[in-house]
C-alpha cells in the first residue's frame, strides 16, 4: 500500500496543494482586486477536483463517493460560472444584470444533484488494487451540456472582449496580452473537453483512465497564472514599485547609515554618467562636490538616526568632471532590522542655470555684464548706510564716452558693442574694493567709489582716466576712446541717488563742454 499511496500523493494531493498555493499568492498579491479575487475562487475551485481524486483513492467507498460527487462534480458548475465572471474581468466588459444571468445558469446544474439523487449520482468501484469512478448518463448530460453552454459563451465574450480592446486608445501591448489569454484558454479548454470525451470512450471500452482529466485542469490553471502574471494582471506590489523605481525620470538611490549606495535606478546611472555596478557600494559622499561634501556628512548622521527626511540640494560631480545640481528628498525605511534611507534626486542644473540668469539680467547689462540702473540704485542705499556708520565719503562717477555716437555711425553697432565691452573691462580693472560700477544706459557708466577724503576719489578719477583713453584696434580700424567725468558727493551735493546723479551729469556735461 506504501508505493500506492505515494502514487495518489503525486497526481492528487501534490496538484492540490500547488493550486490552494497558487490561489493564495493570486489573493495576497492584491486584495481589494475583484480580477485578483475571481481568479484566486476560480484556482481554489479548481484544487478541489485533486482534492476530491485524493479522498476517492483513501476514503471507505461510500464516504468517498459522496465526497467526489460534491467536492468534483457538483464544483465543476460552480468553476464554469467562476470562469465566465473572470473572462468578463479581463475583457473590460461592463458586468450587467444579464452578464449575471448568462453566468449563473451552469449552477442549474446543482438542481439534479440536490433534489434528484437517483438520477444525478456517480459510482466508485474497486478494480484491482485502485478505485475507479463512473457517472450516471443524466449528470453525465448534464456537465456535458453546461461544457457546451460555457465554451459558446466565452467565444462569444472573447469576441466582443477583441472588439473592446482594438478600439482607438488601447496600447498594442492590451490587446497582445489580450490575444495570448484568449488562445491559451480556449486550446486548454479544448484540451480538457477532449480528454474528458477520451476518458469517457475508454471506460466504455474498459480502459479506465480517469486519472489524466485532472491534468488538463492542472495545464488550464498554471495557463491562467502565467497569463495573468506575464502581462501584469497580477502585478504585486514589489513589481509595482520595481517599474516605477526603474522607469522614474527621477534618480532614486538606498543608502545605508554609512552613507553607501546599495541600490541605484537607470535615471541616476544617467544622471551621473556611471553604470550601476560602479555605484553599487560606493559612498555617496565620494559623489559630491568638495565644498558640498563637508556639510552633507554633518547633517546627514543627524537627519539619518532622528529620521529626519531631508530636503536640500545637493552639487554632484558627473563622470567628465562637470557639476550637477539636484534637488534631494528622503526618506526611511528599515530592511533586515536597519534603518536605511532611500533619496529621490531631480535634475535641477538646467533650471538652475536658467534661474541665475534670469536673476543676474535683472540686475546687469548684458552686453558689458556691469551692474544695470536698478543695482546701482540699491547698492547706493547699502552703500549709503555703511559710509553713515562709518564716517567715510561716497562719491558718484559718472562718465560718457567721447565722440561715440560717431563710431557707431560710421562703423555699425557691432563695432560699438565691442568698445563699451572694452570700456567696461577697463573699468573693472582699476575698480577698488567695495566700489560697484553700472552702465545706465547707451555709453553712459556710473560708479559708486567709498573714500576717506576727497583726495581718495580725485585718485581714482586719474586711474580711471588713464585705464579710459586708449587706442585701440578693432576689425583693423583704430579708435581712440575717452570718457568726460563728473562727480558728485552723497550729503553735499544732494542725498538721494536721483539728486546725485543729476548734479555729476551737470558736472560732466560741463566738462564736455570745456573741451570743445
Amino acid at each position: 500500500m506504501l508505493p500506492l499511496f505515494y502514487m495518489y500523493l503525486l497526481i492528487s494531493f501534490i496538484p492540490f496543494l500547488l493550486l490552494f498555493a497558487m490561489a493564495c499568492e493570486v489573493y495576497f498579491r492584491s486584495r481589494n482586486s475583484t480580477v485578483h479575487q475571481v481568479t484566486a475562487i476560480l484556482l481554489l475551485l479548481l484544487s478541489m477536483i485533486f482534492l476530491s481524486d485524493y479522498n476517492m483513492n483513501l476514503l471507505p467507498i461510500q464516504d468517498a463517493t459522496s465526497f467526489v460527487l460534491y467536492f468534483k462534480y457538483a464544483n465543476t458548475y460552480f468553476i464554469m460560472t467562476c470562469l465566465i465572471y473572470f473572462i468578463l474581468l479581463i475583457c473590460n466588459l461592463k458586468i450587467s444584470f444579464l452578464w449575471h444571468l448568462i453566468s449563473l445558469i451552469p449552477l442549474l446544474g446543482l438542481i439534479g444533484i440536490v433534489f434528484m439523487p437517483s438520477h444525478f449520482y456517480n459510482e466508485i468501484a474497486e478494480v484491482g488494487n485502485r478505485r475507479i469512478e463512473s457517472l450516471s448518463t443524466p449528470l453525465l448530460v448534464s456537465i456535458s451540456i453546461a461544457l457546451v453552454y460555457l465554451t459558446f459563451w466565452m467565444i462569444f465574450i472573447f469576441r466582443k472582449g477583441y472588439k473592446h480592446v482594438k478600439q482607438p486608445g488601447q496600447s498594442l501591448n492590451v490587446l497582445k496580452r489580450f490575444s495570448f489569454i484568449m488562445k491559451s484558454i480556449l486550446i486548454i479548454l479544448l484540451i480538457i473537453i477532449i480528454t474528458f470525451v477520451v476518458v469517457y470512450i475508454a471506460s466504455i471500452y474498459g480502459l479506465y483512465l480517469s486519472f489524466l482529466s485532472p491534468f488538463g485542469i492542472l495545464l488550464f490553471a498554471f495557463t491562467i497564472r502565467y497569463a495573468m502574471v506575464g502581462f501584469d494582471f497580477l502585478v504585486t506590489s514589489d513589481h509595482k514599485y520595481k517599474l516605477l523605481f526603474n522607469i522614474s525620470s527621477n534618480g532614486i538611490i538606498l543608502i545605508n547609515n554609512k552613507g553607501v549606495i546599495l541600490e541605484a535606478n537607470p535615471s541616476f546611472c544617467n544622471m551621473i554618467g556611471k553604470e550601476r555596478e560602479v555605484l553599487l557600494q560606493k559612498n555617496i559622499v565620494s559623489l559630491l562636490k568638495a565644498y558640498d561634501g563637508e556639510k552633507y556628512i554633518s547633517s546627514f548622521t543627524e537627519f539619518f538616526h532622528s529620521s529626519i527626511p531631508i530636503n536640500k540640494i545637493l552639487f554632484l560631480k558627473r563622470e567628465n568632471g562637470k557639476a550637477l545640481i539636484l534637488e534631494m528628498k528622503s526618506n526611511y525605511m528599515e530592511l533586515e532590522d536597519k534603518q536605511h534611507a532611500y533619496l529621490i534626486l531631480r535634475d535641477i542644473t538646467i533650471k538652475k542655470q536658467n534661474e541665475d540668469k534670469l536673476q543676474f539680467l535683472a540686475y546687469h547689462d548684458p552686453l558689458t555684464e556691469l551692474g544695470n540702473r536698478r543695482l546701482f540704485y540699491d547698492r547706493f542705499h547699502e552703500m549709503n548706510n555703511k559710509v553713515k556708520d562709518e564716517d567715510s565719503l561716497l562719491a558718484v562717477v559718472l562718465m560718457d564716452l567721447d565722440k561715440f555716437k560717431s563710431i557707431n555711425d560710421r562703423f555699425g553697432h557691432a563695432t560699438g558693442d565691442l568698445v563699451l565691452q572694452h570700456v567696461a573691462n577697463q573699468i573693472l580693472r582699476c575698480l577698488p574694493e567695495h566700489s560697484h560700477a553700472s552702465r545706465m544706459g547707451g555709453d553712459e557708466f556710473a560708479i559708486l567709489i567709498m573714500a576717506n577724503d576727497e583726495k581718495g576719489i580725485e585718485d581714482f578719477v586719474n586711474v580711471l582716466h588713464h585705464h579710459i583713453h586708449d587706442r585701440i584696434t578693432i576689425n583693423g580700424n583704430e579708435h581712440n576712446i575717452a570718457g568726460s567725468v563728473g562727480i558728485s558727493i552723497a550729503g553735499r551735493d544732494g542725498k538721494d541717488v536721483d539728486s546725485l546723479l543729476k548734479h555729476a551729469d551737470k558736472a560732466m556735461y560741463k566738462v564736455k563742454e570745456e573741451r570743445k
